[in-house]
C-alpha cells in the first residue's frame, strides 16, 4: 500500500519546469515505477524541458512488485515454485523490488551504460517472454487480490451510479478510461481533482495501487461538474 503523501503529475511537472529554467540540471533521466505510472507523464511532459522518461508501465496498466513477502515459500513436492527468488521476511510486510525497476538495474550489470543508449535498455527491459518467472508471479498475485479488488470496484461502482445519471454512465464516465487522443492529459481542474481524492480517502479508506486507478473516475467527475460535497454524501453511503 502506498504510503506518505500523495505525488500528483501536474506537480511533479511544475517542479521539472521550475528546476529546468534554473538551469538545475542539464539532462535527466527518469525511471517511474508504479502502477498506471505512463500517466504521470502522458501529455503533461513538456520536449523542451531535457528529461527522458521511462515507465514501468502505460495509463492503464498494472506494474508488479517482485521478491515479497513469502514468495520463496512451496511444498517439498512442488517443483514448480524452486526457481522463484528469495522474498523479503514476513515480518518487513514489503516488497524489496519492482519487476520493472529490477529489470532494468540488472540490464546496466550485464551492459555497460556508458555504452548502451537509453533507446537500447529500454527495448531490451520492456520484454517480458510469456511463461517466465515475472508471469507467473503477476498472475499468483493477481488471484490473491481479486476478493479485494471487487470490493473496490463495489464501492465506487457505487459512488458512480450515485452520482453520474445514466447518459454520463452511457458516455464511459463511470468507468476507468483513456482520454479519446493520445498524448491529451487526463484532468481539467486539478484543484477539483485533489480535493476529490482526499474526500474518498477520508470516508472510504485510503487507495491502494489498484485503487488508484479508479482516480480517472474522480477526474472523469470533476470533468462533469460534480463537486465535493456530493462525493462526501456517495462515499459515505457505500463505504459506511
Amino acid at each position: 500500500m502506498p504510503v506518505g503523501d500523495v505525488v500528483y503529475a501536474i506537480d511533479l511537472i511544475e517542479v521539472l519546469k521550475k528546476k529546468h529554467g534554473m538551469k538545475g540540471y542539464k539532462r535527466m533521466v527518469m525511471y517511474i515505477a508504479a502502477c498506471e505510472s505512463g500517466s504521470i507523464v502522458n501529455g503533461l511532459l513538456p520536449d523542451d524541458v531535457s528529461v527522458y522518461t521511462t515507465t514501468a508501465s502505460k495509463p492503464d496498466e498494472l506494474s508488479w512488485a517482485c521478491y515479497c513477502p513469502g514468495e520463496d515459500d512451496s511444498d517439498d513436492d512442488d517443483q514448480s515454485h524452486q526457481s522463484a527468488p528469495p522474498g523479503s521476511p514476513d515480518y518487513y510486510a514489503t516488497c524489496l523490488g519492482d519487476f520493472y525497476s529490477v529489470a532494468w538495474l540488472e540490464d546496466s550489470d550485464v551492459h555497460d551504460p556508458r555504452k548502451e543508449t537509453l533507446r537500447q535498455q529500454y527495448e531490451r527491459v520492456q520484454k517480458v517472454p510469456d511463461g517466465s518467472l515475472e508471469q507467473l508471479e503477476a498472475e499468483k498475485r493477481l488471484r490473491d487480490e481479486l476478493l479485494y479488488r471487487e470490493e473496490v470496484d463495489r464501492k465506487i461502482g457505487k459512488i458512480a451510479k450515485l452520482l453520474l445519471s445514466e447518459k454520463d454512465v452511457a458516455a464511459g464516465l463511470s468507468s476507468v478510461v483513456l482520454p479519446e487522443r493520445e498524448g491529451e492529459p487526463l484532468v481539467d481542474d486539478w484543484e477539483c481533482f485533489k480535493s476529490m481524492l482526499r474526500t474518498y480517502e477520508e470516508r472510504c479508506g485510503a487507495l491502494t495501487h489498484y485503487g488508484r486507478k479508479y482516480s480517472r473516475v474522480m477526474a472523469n467527475m470533476c470533468n462533469a461538474g460534480i463537486n465535493q460535497d456530493q462525493l462526501t454524501w456517495a462515499s459515505t453511503k457505500a463505504c459506511s
